[in-house]
């Protein structure tokens, strides 16, 4: 069935865009992908006629991947990435940080950002093993060319200490608990007046 549920996500998602952007809030929102979604599933016209028909610009939609999935079948795993990367669609690579074949990702496929692995992040101010693993994800992936997000910010202290080390984004308690997308879009524009 998770062919047919992440098709509902992914709608779901588009309609919740669309809503958004007509309020004024030009956000994104990540979806994550399963195997099936990639080998068997969505194709680039199908993704395209999606977009098209919310009017929405192709970066609104990020995919969250994780190296498992990107192991599932090389070759057309990394042709179907392209073909999403190409229709202007973002890729980031899920959970990075806790698999062995981390490194083989970024090398082979079109990636946009990275995530760094909760686990790292909530043991990165007390744990110097952590700390050095996070400093050496960022360091690699700014060399790359990846922008990096810290999964899994619970305190001021780790938040404080990802900005010294130069981690461009961050997620989550500290910022919010989940919420729902109507909630979600009074504070964004909240924000957005703040700011």
């Amino acid at each position: 069935m998770i062919g047919d549920i992440g098709t509902w996500v992914l709608e779901d998602v588009c309609q919740t865009l669309e809503r958004w952007h007509r309020i004024g809030l030009d956000l994104s929102v990540s979806v994550n992908l399963s195997s099936v979604q990639i080998l068997r599933g969505w194709s680039i016209e199908m993704l395209d006629a999606l977009l098209k028909r919310y009017r929405l610009a192709p970066h609104a939609l990020v995919f969250e991947i994780t190296e498992k999935v990107l192991l599932a079948d090389i070759p057309q795993a990394g042709q179907w990435l392209e073909d999403v990367r190409n229709l202007g669609i973002h890729l980031v690579l899920d959970d990075f940080g806790t698999g062995y074949s981390s490194l083989s990702c970024l090398r082979r496929f079109p990636l946009d950002r990275v995530k760094i692995d909760p686990s790292l992040v909530r043991d990165m101010v007390a744990n110097p093993i952590s700390r050095a693993l996070v400093k050496a994800i960022l360091a690699m992936s700014h060399n790359l060319w990846l922008k990096v997000v810290a999964e899994g910010v619970e305190t001021w202290e780790q938040f404080d200490l990802l900005g010294r080390l130069g981690c461009e984004y961050a997620q989550g308690f500290y910022f919010s608990r989940p919420v729902s997308a109507e909630e979600f879009a009074k504070i964004a524009r909240n924000l957005r007046v703040i700011s």
